[in-house]
């Protein structure tokens, strides 16, 4: 909720996602957002690449790069795959925007 504050979907995402740790406490400090355009991703890109979140208490600035993984439907589909076979926590997640409303990865 905290990073939907500081990164409200205006900015121009449609996926993201925090993945936890497996023991709940926390996550594993990296994350996955899906932007709807290349100006969108490149505009984040810049305002953020080596900032700090507010609540961040300890580590570094952020290190934003492309992932592997692009496409809202692809990210989701890779999610579900991870979900399936145990290697993702039920416990994190993703935030995910369909026409404008946040919907559960399951409705996808």
């Amino acid at each position: 909720k905290a990073l939907q504050q500081e990164w409200p979907a205006h900015l121009g995402y449609d996926f993201l996602y925090l993945p936890r740790k497996r023991d709940g406490q926390g996550n594993l400090r990296y994350g996955f957002i899906n932007f709807v355009s290349v100006e969108h991703a490149q505009a984040f890109r810049s305002q953020w690449h080596g900032r700090w979140l507010r609540r961040a208490t300890e580590g570094r600035g952020l290190n934003i790069s492309a992932a592997a993984v692009q496409g809202l439907a692809e990210n989701v589909r890779y999610l579900k795959e991870k979900l399936a076979a145990g290697k993702a926590s039920r416990r994190s997640q993703p935030i995910i925007l369909k026409a404008g409303r946040q919907v559960a990865i399951d409705e996808f």
